[in-house]
């Protein structure tokens, strides 16, 4: 599916959803242990967007101020990495997507607050795939998590997995690997 019916079906599912939340007023506990179906919906259609019919390849890293740091990296440093951005025109042109944790990412799929939630989506990711007819995963789904003890459990999850060179292959087109501390 193209990028603008995408973008064309997303806004229609916000809307739907924005109108459902409004009117349920019911505690947001109880709105994601039983969600109405609007809202499952919704979050079929947000992971489909963001994992499966990606463009390029995703990073989805333990929460929001990673994705700061690691798109004010790859800025700085796409001479030395060209196949993650390039300067044209003195504009900063991404090859891969950062997760955007926003808040509906934050609310519907329930990620972006840490590795728990990480460990959640590694765990579920191939029977959500699964549920799709179509699923291209033309590119990876890289889950990059923190290296301290927070990121051991995610690994102890993936360890039976097979690895491949400082990833673990998770699930189909997820994988998983560790940030190199800088100190």
């Amino acid at each position: 599916m193209n990028l603008p019916a995408l973008q064309a079906i997303g806004g229609i599912l916000a809307h739907i959803h924005q109108v459902k939340e409004h009117a349920d007023l019911r505690e947001m506990k109880i709105r994601r242990e039983k969600p109405t179906a609007a809202r499952k919906l919704h979050r079929q259609f947000l992971f489909y967007k963001n994992f499966v019919a990606v463009e390029r390849p995703v990073i989805v890293p333990e929460g929001k101020t990673d994705t700061v740091y690691l798109k004010c990296a790859i800025r700085r440093l796409t001479a030395y990495h060209p196949r993650l951005g390039v300067i044209t025109g003195g504009k900063f042109e991404s090859k891969i997507r950062l997760m955007n944790y926003s808040s509906t990412v934050h609310e519907i799929l329930e990620l972006g607050h840490g590795v728990s939630q990480l460990q959640a989506l590694v765990g579920r990711y191939d029977k959500c795939v699964s549920k799709f007819g179509h699923a291209p995963l033309a590119f990876p789904v890289i889950v990059l998590v923190d290296n301290d003890d927070g990121g051991n459990s995610i690994f102890g999850l993936a360890s039976a997995k097979s690895k491949v060179k400082n990833f673990v292959h998770v699930a189909r087109s997820v994988l998983l690997s560790r940030a190199k501390s800088s100190v």
